[in-house]
């Protein structure tokens, strides 16, 4: 149960006109990271806690709290306050501190809380929690990585003397239904104090301080979105390639022996043009050939805002969060052993993170091949015998039982017949 917070009403104004002493050590008062989920109620009696670090003894603070979208205070109830640093008295159970408080709400998400009390007793110990909130977070609140601030804090020892602490930051977790968060969540951290007691649970991946990430991994196939540009120390993406696949990632990086990549650069016919390339630009999507794992990494490189409607690159266009494909649009697939682009008809297939679709307005047109020999993605077709058993195609993707004169398409390869 809650336990009742004592106020009396009396609002106490913290003026720091004429305040003396400088911030020493680490004056902070900041919340202790923790995980939840969406659709946290008020009922369900959910908190995290605030805590201070000191270096004097304090009689009263004020500060302003930012949380992340999504999430609120319960403002019948929004803390108790710890009864092993407050002055105060226990009554059935229940503790009464001497401090009062006034807490308001100016904007969504936004609380401007002070804690005082007129006999200037002091709130006791130099570490730890002070205060545990109440709190609710909304049904359709996205999982992910969300920094929490606290800024404008003042920490007075008496009416004339305390220290201004400057603004710093958290975070809080949020989770699925099965506890799992985005493996390519992002958190940006801004440039305020980040607190030891943060500091010591930071993740050791996708964390942005002051515009730099220290390591960027990147998992294939997982959503991911940079909200602002920054720039990452190391980057890394890994994915398995069979034969044939499209790539799109955030940072430039050559491209690994036993693989080759190549820009789709026009259509001749039914055959995609290809033009290969040693490096896969940033934001710029590629055909990659080869066969396992392919490792794309870089250093010190410099990740722009994700705009989806900017990664292109001449007839493919990437993306980075797994999405339907597009009525009329081109999807890389293998169907009955031929690789290509297939005209999107129906049932609408997945186009996964960090790969590609071919954009090209010609619905006469059931699927585009490409020839990886030279490179223009055009070669000479070869001959076969009616009489063998690999399925044959007519340049539109039709599977051809008995081809006449022309040329056809049979595993990958443009034939004669």
């Amino acid at each position: 149960m809650k336990k009742m917070i004592k106020c009396r009403n009396i609002i106490l104004l913290l003026t720091m006109l004429g305040f003396t002493g400088n911030m020493r050590a680490e004056d902070v008062v900041q919340v202790k990271p923790f995980t939840t989920t969406a659709g946290i109620s008020i009922d369900d009696e959910e908190t995290f806690s605030m805590e201070m670090v000191n270096t004097n003894a304090y009689t009263a603070l004020e500060f302003r709290l930012f949380l992340p979208e999504g999430m609120a205070l319960d403002m019948d109830y929004p803390f108790d306050m710890n009864a092993d640093r407050f002055p105060g008295m226990f009554k059935k159970g229940v503790f009464f501190p001497n401090h009062d408080y006034d807490i308001t709400n100016p904007t969504p998400g936004q609380y401007y809380v002070k804690i005082y009390n007129t006999s200037l007793e002091t709130i006791g110990g130099t570490e730890g929690e002070i205060l545990s909130f109440y709190y609710q977070t909304a049904a359709d609140m996205k999982p992910g990585i969300y920094p929490i601030r606290v800024t404008g804090t003042v920490l007075a020892i008496d009416s004339h003397n305390g220290v201004e602490p400057a603004s710093s930051v958290s975070f809080v977790t949020i989770t699925d239904a099965e506890g799992n968060i985005p493996a390519n969540a992002l958190l940006d951290l801004g440039n305020d104090e980040i607190p030891s007691f943060v500091a010591s649970e930071l993740p050791d991946k996708n964390v942005i301080i002051n515009g730099v990430c220290n390591n960027l991994v990147l998992t294939d196939g997982a959503d991911f979105c940079a909200n602002t540009a920054f720039t990452t120390m190391q980057a890394s993406f890994v994915t398995n390639v069979s034969t044939y696949r499209t790539v799109t990632i955030p940072f430039e990086a050559a491209v690994p022996e036993g693989f080759t990549a190549s820009n789709a650069v026009s259509v001749t016919g039914t055959t995609i043009n290809l033009e290969s390339t040693t490096s896969i630009s940033a934001n710029r999507p590629v055909l990659i050939e080869g066969k396992g794992q392919l490792v794309l990494t870089s250093s010190d490189a410099a990740i722009a805002a994700t705009n989806e409607a900017e990664l292109s690159n001449g007839l493919l266009c990437g993306t980075y969060k797994t999405t339907p494909a597009t009525e009329g649009s081109y999807v890389l697939q293998n169907q009955n052993g031929v690789t290509g682009f297939y005209h999107v008809e129906g049932v609408q297939p997945t186009i996964g993170a960090f790969r590609a679709y071919l954009n090209v307005s010609d619905s006469d047109v059931k699927m585009y091949t490409f020839c990886d020999e030279n490179a223009t993605g055009i070669s000479l077709p070869s001959t076969f015998s009616e009489g063998e058993k690999t399925p044959i195609y007519n340049l539109v993707g039709q599977q051809i039982t008995k081809p006449i004169k022309g040329i056809y398409i049979k595993n990958r390869k443009k034939f004669l017949f």
